[in-house]
């Protein structure tokens, strides 16, 4: 979209860490793929470029997330990244760079296709739940830019594909200036809910009945079994949990039975005669 000249929408900001903000430097000639054509993009078309942060890297500094306000009364509080999850992807962001071939006399290489999961079987929702949590530590992931959205006493949090353990100590922060668990109105949950980046200690931290899962299960099949049971188990007695694609994934917790034992309601998208896909709440 930003590579078209001619785009239906324009931009105030683009909130983006390039390759230079990972490393705290000027704009440098390249970046990872996707980055590359990202940044490409953005200069060649002089599309303001985190103007809320002065053109610096967006992250959390100090000891308490950053939050920005903008125009219209949006009020924006980061929660991720920090300068050492930034710095930690540089390795990788240079290794992408020579795979695919951006840096001269380096010819790319074809990255390798994802192995897909085996088909359903039995599931134990309580076991599942309590296997032990194992965290994401996959550096892009750890970059990603999450955010506590606020707007006119409602509260959604853009969990991004951040690192647990990140967003709990931002939570904790935010927590701590209220009356217990951080409220909210609906939560996005994080990477396309992947057992590694909601942990029971994230969902400790929130007050929060209304869950949204963004993934059509393609190449990794979410969401994950045991992301999924742990948000049933964990996610508060009475839950909605909202997909905006019904796949073989996210059809197999419109079970009626797990419903009425675990106290929560799905929300499925449909399609309109219009041509447009809503989901009914």
């Amino acid at each position: 979209m930003l590579e078209d000249s001619v785009r239906p929408v324009q931009f105030r900001d683009i909130w983006f860490n390039g390759y230079h903000h990972l490393r705290g430097e000027t704009i440098e000639a390249f970046g990872a793929v996707q980055g590359e054509r990202l940044t490409s993009a953005i200069l060649r078309n002089h599309l303001p470029w985190n103007r809320a942060f002065g053109g610096k890297s967006i992250e959390c500094r100090g000891i308490r997330p950053v939050a920005k306000t903008l125009a219209g009364g949006l009020k924006l509080t980061l929660l991720s990244p920090n300068r050492k999850k930034l710095e930690s992807l540089v390795p990788v962001w240079e290794k992408s760079c020579r795979e695919a071939g951006l840096i001269p006399g380096v010819k790319a290489r074809r990255a390798e296709a994802a192995r897909g999961l085996e088909s359903f079987g039995h599931i134990d929702i309580d076991k599942l739940a309590a296997l032990p949590f194992q965290e994401d530590h996959s550096e892009p992931n750890g970059t990603s830019i999450a955010l506590l959205a606020e707007y006119r006493n409602k509260r959604l949090l853009l969990a991004a594909d951040a690192h647990p353990d990140l967003l709990e100590e931002s939570l904790s922060l935010l927590a701590r200036h209220g009356p217990g668990k951080l409220r909210l109105d609906a939560m996005k949950i994080s990477h396309h809910a992947s057992s590694h980046n909601t942990s029971p200690k994230l969902l400790s931290l929130i007050s929060c009945p209304r869950f949204l899962v963004s993934t059509n299960g393609s190449i990794y099949h979410h969401p994950d079994q045991v992301a999924m049971a742990r948000l049933i188990c964990l996610g508060g007695a009475e839950k909605e949990i909202i997909f905006n694609y019904r796949t073989d994934e996210t059809a197999l917790w419109d079970n009626p039975k797990w419903k009425r034992k675990y106290g929560y309601h799905t929300h499925y998208p449909h399609m309109r005669k219009d041509g447009n896909v809503v989901v009914s709440l």
